[in-house]
């Protein structure tokens, strides 16, 4: 959906700040939906229908028809509402359920509320159908990186893991799941047309056949280690808030069935190697905040034998996948000098707990060539 949102502003010849002003959304909102952090809500959809009637919302949705209307949209105001068929929406519904279980336990998540005995219910815009629940506001995303913040965060997910533990709760199987079992995390498709820069540095064959190995050892370790329901998108800057000086955890729509020693790490170095916190955190930071992380979840969980087991290669695999992922990144957005420097480590990170490069100091002073 974020390549439709980013076409749509080419054709309309929008900045990002100045479309997020004409729909009247926050312009940090809109910069989440276009780098694919979250998806646009109910309310966002409203505005661009009012703000652009000419577009076609089923096209933004789905990516179905053309870009344009060949009629005008159904304004935001006479939105109709589709009575909730028995059992449709199921697994959307059990989210909420996930979301309630987890509040009522003591975690920082807003409270949904019930509609005819449901959290979920089907609205449509024209031809188009979507899912909406009504829930407490809880703020917007943190915006630093701080101490407390990853400490709070690694805090907030022990005890959420700890809360899917103690009830058994159980979802449909997670994106990590469907990416790793359905051949999503291969090199082609992390790399795809950049893949050109691994063979001109000879090392492609040797990227790709590190990775698969290191893919099929996580495989192998997934069914022995505890499988229950997490957010699934949890992040430094992603879906946790602080709104009246608490800290919060929002957007449970990708929530699934994880491995939870998995689901730990992800959060962290999904993190570090996006690009927002690869500019702000020197090598020394991320080192030392990585610790702060990991301390603070494991002083709030107890790994079982099986997870200390497979915790350090399991780390090491993680690590070396999203550093290999944040090279393909960077190779997308045209950062060929940090690139050229970070392709010899890829291989390098597979085997270790981190990757050795001031990736901060790289970054910065590419951008001063470019900008």
């Amino acid at each position: 959906m974020q390549e439709r949102f980013k076409q749509l502003l080419e054709e309309k010849n929008l900045t990002a700040t100045r479309f997020a002003a004409m729909i009247k959304v926050n312009a940090s909102a809109m910069s989440h939906i276009l780098n694919g952090r979250s998806k646009p809500g109910f309310d966002v959809l409203d505005k661009i229908a009012q703000a652009f009637p000419d577009v076609n919302l089923n096209w933004l949705i789905s990516g179905k028809g053309s870009l344009y209307n060949n009629r005008i949209s159904t304004p935001a105001k006479e939105v109709e509402k589709i009575p909730v068929q028995k059992n449709l929406f199921e697994e959307e519904e059990k989210r909420s359920e996930f979301s309630e279980l987890l509040r009522v336990n003591g975690l920082p998540v807003p409270q949904k509320y019930k509609v005819k005995n449901r959290y979920i219910g089907c609205f449509c815009f024209g031809e188009v159908e979507f899912k909406v629940t009504i829930e407490d506001y809880f703020g917007e995303n943190l915006k630093t990186v701080s101490f407390g913040n990853i400490k709070t965060l690694g805090r907030l997910l022990a005890d959420m893991h700890k809360i899917s533990i103690n009830h058994e709760y159980h979802l449909k199987k997670g994106s990590t799941y469907c990416a790793l079992f359905s051949g999503r995390v291969g090199i082609d498709r992390i790399w795809g047309e950049n893949k050109s820069i691994l063979l001109k540095a000879n090392l492609y064959k040797k990227v790709k056949a590190i990775h698969e190995m290191s893919i099929n050892k996580i495989k192998n370790m997934w069914t022995d280690l505890p499988i229950y329901a997490v957010h699934g998108d949890l992040g430094l800057l992603s879906n946790v808030t602080i709104y009246n000086n608490q800290y919060g955890i929002i957007d449970f729509n990708l929530s699934g069935d994880e491995v939870l020693l998995n689901d730990m790490l992800i959060t962290w170095y999904s993190s570090v190697y996006s690009f927002d916190i690869a500019l702000i955190l020197s090598l020394k930071e991320r080192i030392e905040n990585g610790k702060i992380f990991f301390s603070s979840y494991l002083n709030n969980r107890n790994l079982n034998t099986k997870e200390q087991e497979y915790l350090y290669d399991m780390a090491c695999i993680i690590n070396g996948v999203y550093f290999n992922r944040f090279v393909a990144l960077l190779a997308s957005k045209g950062f060929k000098k940090s690139v050229k420097k970070m392709i010899p480590h890829i291989t390098a990170n597979y085997y270790c707990l981190d990757s050795d490069i001031d990736i901060q100091s790289e970054l910065q002073e590419e951008l001063n060539v470019l900008y």
